[in-house]
């Protein structure tokens, strides 16, 4: 796409975002879409509109359109917004409604599998791992479970990163400006990126937040974003790996699978919400900002480490598992309600 294009995009992105910022408090109102404090698991200090997935939808369709009209193609972009505007859907109502975590997953593992059905450049068919050099290729029932799965811990993993202002908003920046630099996303993504920055700085304020609506659409979009460039890129060469994408995407998961074995041993329901997320703990220790340091420190430095110093992804695994560990007992002393 010209230079120019992508200026224009960028001007009526940004025209359209903030005339939405402005009469954020009447469009949240009006659909309803608040977040009230409650002092057990949420401490903002006033009520606040859920408007980020909106903003961010906003976002998505202008790209759309401008694809069409421009430059004639609605591939691969219109499919993954596609799924992702189903995703914005259910959490829409899931800010509105509270929907069980157990329904979610059900309608959009539905939709997911229905649509990787009819999708096979989102399969994840071709695998290769870069510590036995070997790629491994799957039929087309084991890829249909393997995405699903990926696509689903994902979504889950980065919906319990909202827990403070501007963390998971700050994850979608750093996941996508790090596929962006080794995936060679197009530069569309560059606007999106663009946007999620000024959002982080408003979330982090408190104007407003990114709901679930925001959450899934995001998760959703960078999941099969990353699996359909990883499967371009998988097909030139082999110089990207599961353990690299694994890397990128590894303390949110981590930290996701970390709760869910302590709340099953302590025979509470995975899926119910707590405060003993690894944000939540940094936040009570380290405040907000360091927090926020902290923990896309953890992302991005073992991926830099990775990328340029050419250390094993397996050390940079086992170094990010006793960072976390660490950072937990160093709050040892602070009584959490379990």
């Amino acid at each position: 796409m010209p230079s120019y294009l992508i200026e224009y995009q960028l001007i009526l992105i940004l025209i359209i975002f903030y005339l939405q910022y402005l009469k954020r408090e009447k469009i949240s109102k009006f659909f309803g879409l608040l977040d009230y404090p409650d002092n057990i698991r949420k401490f903002h200090s006033k009520t606040t509109p859920l408007l980020g997935g909106v903003f961010l939808y906003s976002v998505l369709i202008v790209i759309f359109f401008f694809e069409i009209y421009f430059e004639k193609k609605i591939y691969p972009f219109f499919s993954i917004l596609v799924f992702s505007s189903f995703s914005f859907l259910i959490g829409i109502l899931d800010d509105k409604f509270n929907i069980k975590h157990y329904y979610k997953l059900f309608f959009i593992g539905l939709f997911l599998i229905i649509f990787l059905l009819n999708n096979d450049e989102y399969l994840l068919k071709n695998l290769y791992f870069l510590y036995y050099n070997k790629l491994y290729t799957l039929s087309k029932l084991p890829s249909l479970f393997l995405t699903t799965l990926c696509i689903l811990l994902l979504i889950n993993a980065f919906n319990m990163t909202d827990g403070i202002n501007g963390l998971s908003v700050g994850i979608a920046f750093l996941w996508l400006l790090i596929l962006f630099s080794f995936l060679k996303l197009p530069d569309k993504y560059l606007l999106i990126l663009i946007i999620l920055l000024v959002m982080f700085f408003l979330v982090y304020k408190e104007k407003f937040f990114l709901g679930d609506s925001g959450s899934l659409l995001l998760s959703s979009f960078i999941g099969l974003t990353s699996i359909y460039y990883y499967n371009q890129n998988i097909y030139i060469n082999y110089n990207i790996s599961v353990e690299e994408i694994v890397l990128i995407f590894f303390i949110p998961g981590f930290d996701m699978f970390r709760l869910f074995v302590k709340r099953i041993l302590n025979k509470k329901n995975p899926f119910v919400g707590d405060r003993n997320h690894l944000h939540h703990i940094l936040i009570i220790n380290f405040g907000l900002k360091s927090s926020l340091i902290i923990y896309y420190a953890l992302i991005v430095i073992p991926y830099l480490l990775f990328k340029f110093f050419s250390i094993e992804i397996i050390y940079l695994f086992i170094i990010q598992i006793i960072i976390v560990f660490f950072l937990i007992n160093y709050s040892k002393n602070i009584k959490f309600d379990y």
